[in-house]
């Protein structure tokens, strides 16, 4: 029921076999709706995945989208939401016994405030809007934070496994 739109970065295609490519298409999509009322019966999917969605929301409708994002999901989400926090990336490679990569979060003496920019209502980091509240939101909502982490190669998108605690 799905329709893959992917392509090779030029940079990857080097270290992708040309069977690998995929043509970009843009077809119209399969399902069109709003993350607030999700056209799809209860537990439609065994896994949901959102990405970088949910800071389009104003703060107060993100309870009601995790919510209904849940409710399609059979037990598992995957949310990717931006966070602000500053770090240091640690990169430490020793011959022979590998390499360690790791990002190690700056505390803030004053959090940004956010400035809603015509995209974003809100970000991990600044003010108001610290991680602690936003796991806090996502388990007043039945879910349980399975795992929580930044990407070290892209750490501005932080990533949330979670499992359903209510079925």
């Amino acid at each position: 029921m799905s329709t893959t739109i992917s392509h090779c970065n030029e940079k990857l295609k080097p270290q992708v076999k040309p069977d690998h490519y995929y043509k970009i298409t843009y077809d119209t999509p399969d399902v069109v709706g709003s993350v607030l009322d999700i056209p799809f019966p209860k537990a439609s999917f065994q896994v949901v995945m959102c990405c970088e969605v949910l800071e389009h929301l104003p703060y107060e409708n993100v309870s009601r989208a995790l919510s209904e994002i849940s409710r399609v999901s059979k037990q598992y989400l995957v949310l990717s939401i931006p966070d602000r926090n500053r770090f240091y990336r640690l990169f430490l490679h020793i011959p022979k016994m590998g390499t360690i990569k790791k990002l190690i979060t700056l505390p803030r003496i004053k959090k940004p405030i956010h400035i809603f920019d015509g995209e974003h209502y809100w970000e991990i980091g600044k003010a108001g809007y610290p991680l602690k509240r936003i796991i806090g939101d996502i388990k007043n909502n039945g879910l349980e934070v399975l795992k929580t982490y930044r990407v070290f190669e892209m750490p501005y998108h932080r990533f949330f496994v979670l499992r359903k605690t209510e079925q």
